[in-house]
């Protein structure tokens, strides 16, 4: 069985959100609306011979995928809709059981990545355990958006879907 996509029904900065570099995210209600826009650009600057300046995005947090009821786990896969202006790539891409790691970060530092994207397959289950129970409240991706980090650049993400599709038994 495949689930349809299963668009996350909250979402909350891993920093306070007044400290967040995402506009519009308020921690009373964590309704996610989309697009997710970054307050200022994220850049990677040249600043004299061979040193940089970097501002990645913060963690997002997103949760409420509303997972069915399954007995074995054989593939996940995530979709991204991101405006990638100016070489904006994907550092980190996971899932949390509340705050610990179950996946391995499927994020990759690629420039020319499309900007709808899907990572993982039908066949590919993020090395996750099949002990970890998908279902559980606290079973989170999280999703950090930053410059290319070798190539200069200067611009807001901005982030218009995340979807998750499981392949299960």
């Amino acid at each position: 069985m495949i689930t349809d996509w299963l668009i996350p029904s909250s979402i909350i900065p891993d920093l306070v959100a007044e400290n967040s570099d995402w506009e519009d995210l308020n921690p009373a209600d964590n309704v996610l609306q989309f697009p997710l826009i970054t307050k200022e650009d994220l850049n990677h600057i040249a600043v004299h011979d061979l040193a940089y300046t970097s501002k990645a995005g913060d963690i997002l947090i997103f949760s409420g995928l509303d997972i069915p009821a399954y007995t074995t786990i054989l593939g996940i896969e995530v979709m991204l809709d991101i405006r990638r202006r100016s070489r904006i790539t994907d550092y980190v891409l996971q899932f949390y059981l509340g705050n610990d790691t179950v996946s391995e970060n499927m994020a990759e530092a690629e420039p020319s990545r499309p900007n709808q994207s899907v990572y993982g397959s039908n066949t590919n289950t993020w090395k996750i355990d099949p002990s970890v129970n998908l279902q559980d409240p606290n079973f989170n991706l999280r999703l950090q958006v930053g410059p290319h980090p070798q190539y200069p650049s200067k611009d807001p993400a901005i982030i218009d879907k995340v979807a998750v599709r499981i392949t299960y038994s």
